[in-house]
């Protein structure tokens, strides 16, 4: 099932009693205090001196994804986050993909010049990776100079993963103000230690440096007030734990049995191509949008 199935099947649904399957952020938008559209900071980027910025990640990630297409160079995509990823990708590239949801460890690939994009968070779970996990991709780099690590942050609603250190050079990270600030399709950047970057764009940056917007820590503030209201309303009859971070994450159950049972509304696992049938996706963004906006101090 893909989005556009979902939305269809969405509308078939005649009573929902708890609505957990909102996945569009954007209306949110306007409820951020005007306070916070102007607070702008650059983004921890010391030792990243390489940088490149333009109206969107996807502009960015398609253009590094056949550079290394045309350098053959093998690509491990996640399969079970984001689509388009693959499209980005080209038809030249050889890509392979990989599952991350639910795993504590993936199998990291064993050629020597391989390409690997993860995100961080994990999305949809709503998981950072774990020292151990960060431990094991920093090794995979120094194990083959001719390695990458692309790790995309657009969900980093915490603006965590920028402050993680790498020893491996071979590292580019990937953010847009798309979540952070709810704003699709203004700004995206690339940020590395390595010049890579330099040989791939050509454009100058057009954009200033990469930025932090107040705006995150707000709507993360108003996604752990819901999860919360969640938590409290006992909604959902499995046993599950909040995210840590974000307005999505997995639990339990599939989510016809869900509906059917429990009246509750959640995200077909294979929406986001998520193979475990036995799990859907929920959100809390319905709860937020409610209008119980929780008024915190930044």
């Amino acid at each position: 099932m893909n989005y556009h199935q979902f939305l269809a099947y969405r509308q078939s649904l005649s009573a929902v009693s708890y609505p957990l399957d909102d996945l569009n952020p954007y209306p949110l938008q306007s409820a951020i205090p005007t306070t916070l559209a102007g607070d702008q900071r650059l983004l921890a980027s010391e030792g990243r001196r390489y940088y490149k910025t333009a109206r969107g990640v996807r502009v960015l990630l398609s253009e590094l994804l056949q550079a290394f297409a045309a350098l053959h160079q093998p690509l491990y995509l996640p399969e079970d986050v984001y689509p388009v990823y693959l499209e980005l990708a080209g038809e030249q590239a050889e890509v392979n993909t990989y599952q991350s949801c639910q795993t504590d460890m993936f199998c990291l690939p064993k050629e020597h010049n391989a390409v690997c994009l993860i995100t961080n968070p994990l999305i949809p779970e709503g998981r950072y990776l774990s020292q151990q996990q960060l431990v094991a991709l920093d090794q995979w780099l120094a194990d083959e100079p001719q390695r990458w690590l692309l790790i995309d942050t657009v969900y980093d609603f915490h603006q965590y993963t920028l402050k993680q250190y790498f020893k491996a050079s071979h590292v580019i990270f990937l953010g847009s103000l798309s979540k952070l600030c709810l704003q699709p399709q203004t700004q995206g950047w690339a940020l590395s230690s390595a010049p890579f970057l330099d040989a791939v764009f050509n454009n100058n940056n057009t954009l200033p440096l990469p930025i932090a917007i107040d705006s995150a820590a707000w709507l993360q503030q108003q996604f752990d007030h819901a999860w919360q209201q969640i938590i409290t309303q006992q909604y959902l009859p499995c046993t599950w734990k909040q995210p840590e971070v974000g307005y999505l994450t997995v639990v339990a159950g599939d989510y016809k049995s869900l509906y059917q049972q429990f009246g509750i509304a959640a995200v077909p696992s294979r929406v986001f191509g998520i193979k475990n049938k036995a799990v859907s996706v929920i959100s809390c963004l319905a709860q937020v949008k409610s209008g119980q906006i929780k008024e915190v101090n930044l």
